[in-house]
């Protein structure tokens, strides 16, 4: 049988047991707890990180589109201006041209004229002297 003495020790170290579990317990707890914070922080500082460089690309996304398209426009406008170009010279050619032709049938007439006249002049002759 047991001492009394001996029953108080057993007591004692199982109070001793009981309470290093208890905290082991609590500490494990805590710890749990501590990891669960830590890996929910951990996500959402991710989910952030993530979020922000999603928008970021979105943003240069945009911006790089908006550059193309203005890019396009302006090469659009350079056609156009090219275009409008080509067609003043073209008109003011067939201007010229047309000016041109204007001035020789002009001259041609004048030629015409000048000769009808001098033929005039030397029928009138003729008929006068003859």
């Amino acid at each position: 049988m047991k001492t009394l003495h001996k029953l108080l020790e057993d007591i004692e170290q199982r109070r001793q047991a009981l309470k290093q579990r208890s905290a082991d317990a609590v500490s494990r707890y805590k710890q749990k707890s501590a990891d669960s914070n830590q890996a929910a922080a951990k996500r959402r500082d991710e989910l952030i990180a993530k979020t922000k460089k999603a928008a970021s690309d979105a943003l240069s996304r945009k911006r790089n589109q908006e550059q193309e398209r203005a890019a396009a426009r302006a090469a659009q406008q350079e056609k156009q201006d090219m275009k409008d170009d080509i067609k003043k010279e073209l008109e003011a050619e067939r201007e010229e041209m047309k000016d041109d032709t204007e001035e020789r049938m002009q001259d041609r007439e004048k030629k015409r004229m000048s000769k009808e006249r001098k033929r005039e002049q030397v029928q009138k002759t003729l008929d006068s002297v003859g």
